[in-house]
């Protein structure tokens, strides 16, 4: 039974191909191997298209092609490898290059003719990968250069910088992604559309939301962003000045157009929603807070417990998890606790002491609560 190209490919590659074997062959053996490499990519090229003619459904060409491209990938990577060996000459240095160069027509062909079926999702050959960092990252360079001197957020500008080279540089990050290489193509070019924009109508506000618009969803860049909002925040006089601030900014964030197309990481959420979460949280906060009772109308009897703070939170978080307690709004609870306790440690205690409490138990305080449930637990059968 004849072989299939792919394998006539791989078992050429692994057998014929190896440094060891090819580090005394003289140039007309060379030129020999590159004339078969040129006769297994055409009759590669062929059997391509026989493959996609016999597989009818979307499913099968969809493997085939996804086949194809892990196979000669593989292949490239192994010339790579073969490359870059310590004992080869100059000569085989290009010798490899040229066989690796004929694979790549191929990729290209899937990438082309076969563009729907094509998976973004798979690694780039190490070479291609070499290949196209050297480029995004020459661009970044020169855009770095030129924003160094525009953009005032300086911090901003770092965290970019340190998350773009981190990601393309090979011996971080080895391995990237079709789809992750044309993130940085559409990213650069949104940036540097956003420089030249200095003579003509800006897209976008900052350099901040052009990042948020294409997702640009690094956890160091939301956390930057956020860290910047909570010093806005701090600057402002008053709680109702907040909680202005953080609607504005909450509006103008929803309205800000995104680039659904791709992520920085597609693993992580999208840096936009992320952001409008901690604002949200922030202004339940500030909510809360505004919504507590004057001071008077704390006055009255009050319940006197020997229980802490942190403990007494403990158990009102276990009754609301239970259902003991039926209210929806956590601030309801926290006002009632606020309004009606006192322990003995203090006459009275904070609506954000309880709420820390409340959210964050230690493991000391979940001992301590859970004797006093078993104590109680024992009193109640004696009743």
């Amino acid at each position: 039974m004849e072989k299939h190209p792919i394998e006539s490919w791989d078992q050429w590659v692994h057998s014929e191909l190896h440094p060891a074997v090819l580090i005394q062959s003289a140039q007309e053996t060379l030129n020999g191997y590159l004339a078969t490499t040129k006769e297994l990519k055409e009759a590669l090229k062929t059997q391509l298209l026989r493959d996609t003619l016999y597989n009818k459904t979307e499913k099968e060409v969809q493997l085939l092609v996804e086949r194809y491209q892990i196979k000669l990938t593989s292949l490239m990577d192994r010339l790579f490898h073969f490359q870059h060996d310590d004992s080869i000459t100059v000569k085989l240095k290009e010798f490899y290059g040229a066989v690796a160069a004929q694979l790549e027509m191929v990729i290209v062909l899937l990438q082309n003719d076969y563009g729907r079926y094509f998976n973004s999702d798979l690694n780039l050959p190490l070479s291609l990968r070499l290949r196209e960092a050297h480029v995004l990252k020459r661009q970044w360079k020169l855009l770095f250069k030129t924003m160094r001197d525009l953009e005032a957020n300086a911090r901003l500008l770092n965290v970019l910088d340190k998350s773009i080279k981190e990601i393309l540089d090979l011996h971080e990050r080895p391995a990237i992604s079709y789809q992750q290489v044309s993130y940085f193509k559409n990213l650069l070019k949104e940036i540097s559309g956003y420089i030249l924009s200095s003579t003509c109508p800006p897209v976008y506000a900052s350099l901040t939301e052009l990042l948020i618009s294409c997702n640009f969803n690094d956890l160091a860049f939301i956390r930057q962003v956020c860290s910047d909002f909570r010093t806005e925040l701090e600057k402002k006089k008053s709680d109702e000045c907040k909680l202005e601030f953080l609607k504005n900014s909450e509006k103008q964030l929803r309205q800000l157009l995104e680039q659904q197309k791709n992520a920085f990481d597609t693993n992580l959420p999208v840096a936009k929603q992320i952001i409008l979460n901690w604002i949200g949280q922030e202004q339940a906060y500030l909510q809360a807070i505004l919504a507590l009772p004057k001071k008077e109308a704390l006055e009255g009897v009050k319940m006197h417990t020997s229980l802490p703070v942190s403990i007494l939170a403990a158990i009102a978080r276990l009754m609301k998890d239970s259902g003991i307690i039926t209210n929806t709004n956590q601030t309801d609870i926290f006002n009632f606790f606020t309004s009606n306790f006192v322990t003995q440690q203090k006459k009275g205690f904070s609506y954000e002491h309880l709420r820390t409490r409340y959210y964050q138990v230690e493991e000391r305080t979940k001992e301590k609560a859970y004797d006093y449930l078993m104590e109680m637990a024992q009193l109640c059968k004696k009743l």
